[in-house]
């Protein structure tokens, strides 16, 4: 999920806290999870609260080309794993990011075939490092 665009409900909002300033970009690491760890927070602090996604919803983001390169994915991924952790350790629950990590267990693999396959069939090296 990217946050780069949510609504709450006021009071669910309000009875949450809001985010978790300790979430999020410290200076120049790319952290993040703090929409997850809301979310998250909501569904446990309000049992029947649903967090639902519109795909009609279009969002504009400038990303500027620096984040389009090996070494920003790498860093990306990296604190991306790093802010799952802290997600973990606020809320004590090694469990809860359980259907993520199913998701990223049958994703990843095969984006990383497919990438391997655009190499190897149609000699595209820049869909290795893009496909995940």
């Amino acid at each position: 999920m990217i946050g780069a665009n949510m609504s709450f409900r006021g009071d669910v909002f309000g009875r949450v806290g809001g985010f978790n300033a300790s979430l999020g970009r410290q200076s120049d690491r790319p952290l993040g999870c703090e929409e997850t760890e809301l979310c998250l927070r909501a569904s446990i602090g309000s049992p029947g609260t649903r967090v639902v996604y519109e795909p009609a919803a279009v969002v504009r983001h400038h990303v500027p080309a620096a984040r389009g390169t090996l070494r920003y994915m790498l860093a990306r991924a990296w604190s991306e794993g790093v802010s799952k952790a802290q997600v973990t350790r606020l809320l004590g629950r090694a469990e809860i990011l359980g259907p993520e990590r199913r998701y990223v267990r049958r994703v990843l693999p095969r984006a990383v075939l497919a990438g391997i396959r655009s190499f190897t069939h149609d000699g595209d090296a820049g869909g290795l490092p893009g496909r995940a």
